[in-house]
């Protein structure tokens, strides 16, 4: 990745937790260098599959923390449960 100017992308790297940036070479964890020049969901909480999940609706995804504190002070975590698609599906 370039040593350019990055931007959060509100995902969170698989591999060690930490906050997934991006610039115009693609998608790096500020963490531990994992990085993706194209999909951010190859190195995402968003790219965990578990086999038979998705059929039933249910899927890991980057989401902000629904109870950031001072003990967790993440901005974005990774979710179980209900997948993109469904939460779209329920929106409509």
């Amino acid at each position: 990745m370039s040593e350019g100017l990055y931007r959060r992308t509100g995902h969170v790297c698989r591999t060690c937790l930490g906050p997934i940036l991006a610039d115009e070479a693609g998608f790096v964890c500020a963490v531990c260098d994992a990085s993706s020049p194209s999909d951010v969901s190859a190195i995402c909480g968003c790219g965990i599959r578990i086999s038979g999940t998705l059929r039933r609706g249910l899927g890991f995804r980057c989401a902000p923390n629904p109870t950031r504190s001072d003990g967790s002070p993440a901005a974005a975590v990774i979710l179980f449960g209900p997948s993109e698609e469904k939460l779209a599906g329920a929106a409509t």
